[in-house]
């Protein structure tokens, strides 16, 4: 559990990190056009988000296949004990 917690804040930081690289000016044009507050965010901003946040989450996934390995370890000798 604490390794899946650990993960989604990592995911989350990386997530955060592309929505404030948006520009917001975007964002203000979609409203001014009329566009309902759930189609800005599923139209406009959740896809430039996904789009900008692929790097970082690309290599967190290397390094969560890294890191559960040394999760198992942790993990095997808590369950035995």
């Amino acid at each position: 559990m604490g390794f899946a917690f650990n993960v989604a804040a990592y995911n989350a930081a990386y997530m955060k990190t592309a929505y404030n690289g948006l520009d917001k000016t975007q964002l203000e044009a979609a409203s001014a056009q009329g566009f309902a507050p759930l189609q800005i965010f599923c139209l406009i901003t959740l896809p430039q988000v996904m789009r900008l946040s692929i790097p970082a989450l690309t290599n967190q996934v290397i390094a969560n296949l890294k890191d559960s390995s040394v999760a198992f370890l942790i993990q095997y000798t808590e369950f035995f004990a």
